[in-house]
C-alpha cells in the first residue's frame, strides 16, 4: 500500500524527489524507518477502517522533527490529509516530548498540501523557502509542554 501511495503520479508530482522508487529501494527505506523509532515515526490514517494516508517524522535534531505527508490520490479533497497531519502531529509530540516544533518542507506549486499544513495548525516558517519549498511550522503549545 504505502510503495503504491508512493509512486502514484499525483504523489511522485508533489514529491521532493520528482521520481518513483523502485520496491528494493521503498523496502530499504522502510526497514530503516522502523529500526530506529527515536529518529523516524510513521503513522497510517485510517477513514472507516481502511488505510488512507501516511505522516512520517524524522528528527532532525533533539527539538525538531520534519513531516512528511501524503494521501491515497483517492481521498485527496475530502479534509481528511489536515485532519491525518493535525492528529499525528499532536501524537508526535506526545511520543517525542523533546521536539519543541515540526517543520513542514512543502513544494510552492502545491497548494492542497499548503492548505492542508494550514488546516492542520501549521503557520508559515518566517517566510523561509528551502530548494523549492516553503517552510510551515508547528510548534508545541505551553499546554502540550505540560503534557
Amino acid at each position: 500500500m504505502l510503495f503504491k501511495w508512493r509512486n502514484h503520479p499525483l504523489i511522485v508530482k508533489n514529491s521532493s524527489k520528482k521520481c518513483s522508487v523502485t520496491w528494493e529501494e521503498h523496502v530499504d527505506w522502510l526497514k530503516r524507518q522502523l529500526q530506529d523509532p527515536n529518529n523516524h515515526r510513521i503513522f497510517i490514517a485510517e477513514s472507516m477502517s481502511l488505510p488512507v494516508g501516511l505522516a512520517r517524522f524524522d528528527r532532525i535534531t533533539e527539538e525538531l522533527a520534519v513531516i512528511s505527508a501524503y494521501l491515497d490520490p483517492g481521498y485527496i479533497g475530502q479534509g481528511i490529509g489536515s485532519n491525518m497531519i493535525g492528529i499525528a502531529s499532536r501524537e508526535l509530540l506526545l511520543t517525542w516530548p523533546k521536539v519543541m516544533k515540526i517543520r513542514a518542507e512543502i513544494l510552492k506549486d502545491n497548494l492542497s498540501g499548503i492548505n492542508g499544513f494550514i488546516k492542520a495548525g501549521y503557520l508559515p516558517g518566517d517566510g523561509c523557502t528551502l530548494k523549492g519549498h516553503i517552510l510551515y511550522v508547528y510548534k508545541r503549545s505551553s499546554t502540550e509542554s505540560e503534557t
